[in-house]
């Protein structure tokens, strides 16, 4: 039983912001580096990017993807935010899928934190080969966190062992 190692949030956006506080990477010295594709819903970089609320409980963020019907109130739509100090680096991967994995790792530096990539590529339901991805990145940079972002694979695949994927954190909706 390992059930004293999930964490629930509202959606994996919030979630994703949570393990950013977990793995202690907004803590460190300098200015930390996260590394995430294009692939991702715009709300995962921002997560690294602002603090704010997340789970979007106020309904005032039109980005989020929780269900709110922000647009249709008369508030206005943002909600506060201030920045991190943290550099998130962005892959461009969807013009070429095929190279997901090797764009991922090409362009992790010594510098990076956090690496954060989908399980299943939201725009074309590609499945990435995490365990595959995981050991690349141990290897290149031990000293970094990987998160996973499941947000598409739960409920999609037929099973996912989060055990045995080599991530650090794994989140969903």
């Amino acid at each position: 039983d390992r059930s004293e190692n999930v964490v629930l949030a509202r959606n994996a956006t919030e979630a994703a912001s949570l393990c950013l506080w977990l793995s202690g990477v907004y803590f460190m010295r300098g200015t930390p580096r996260v590394l995430t594709t294009e692939a991702e819903n715009i709300s995962i970089p921002r997560a690294f990017r602002f603090f704010m609320d997340h789970g979007n409980s106020g309904g005032h963020d039109l980005w989020s993807s929780f269900q709110d019907f922000a647009a249709m109130r008369t508030r206005r739509p943002f909600v506060d935010r201030r920045p991190t100090g943290i550099q998130v680096d962005q892959v461009p991967v969807l013009k070429n899928l095929n190279s997901y994995e090797e764009e991922v790792i090409r362009n992790l530096s010594p510098e990076t934190r956090l690496v954060v990539f989908s399980h299943v590529i939201r725009d074309t339901g590609r499945i990435c080969d995490v365990p595959r991805l995981c050991k690349a990145v141990r290897r290149k940079n031990p000293h970094a966190f990987i998160l996973v972002d499941g947000a598409q694979a739960l409920g999609g695949l037929p099973l996912v062992d989060v055990e045995s994927l080599g991530c650090d954190y794994y989140v969903g909706a």
